[in-house]
């Protein structure tokens, strides 16, 4: 179920020129003041350190994000959304969320969202232990 869900939420940000995983980047930017540690950002997306490296990459060669190392720490990287990010996150965001209320928050009652979100919770600790 989750691989077709986010194959699907993947096809329905096409029109918008993003991809999840870019839909994913821009929002985490726009929920931490626009700019994160590249390891920060990594870590929340769940990617290699490698992976995430390419896929920031091909995010500034669109526009989207600008890299810059940090002025105090040299080993540190940051990532901030430009104004062209914004704006494909903002375009994208509607219909976004509705697109994961029709095909998944719509399936599901209150009681089993709940109870998903305390499994989901539960397991996320867990992983972050690791």
């Amino acid at each position: 179920m989750q691989l077709q869900l986010a194959s699907e939420l993947n096809r329905r940000l096409a029109p918008f020129d993003l991809s999840l995983q870019d839909y994913f980047v821009l929002a985490f930017l726009t929920d931490h003041d626009g700019r994160s540690r590249v390891t920060e950002l990594c870590r929340y997306l769940g990617f290699e350190k490698s992976r995430g490296s390419h896929h920031i990459t091909r995010l500034v060669a669109r526009g989207l994000v600008v890299k810059e190392q940090c002025r105090d720490d040299r080993r540190v990287w940051w990532v901030s959304i430009t104004a062209a990010g914004r704006q494909a996150a903002a375009a994208a965001a509607p219909s976004h969320v509705e697109d994961v209320r029709e095909l998944f928050i719509n399936h599901a009652t209150a009681a089993q969202l709940s109870a998903l979100t305390k499994v989901a919770t539960r397991v996320s600790d867990y992983l972050a232990d690791q």
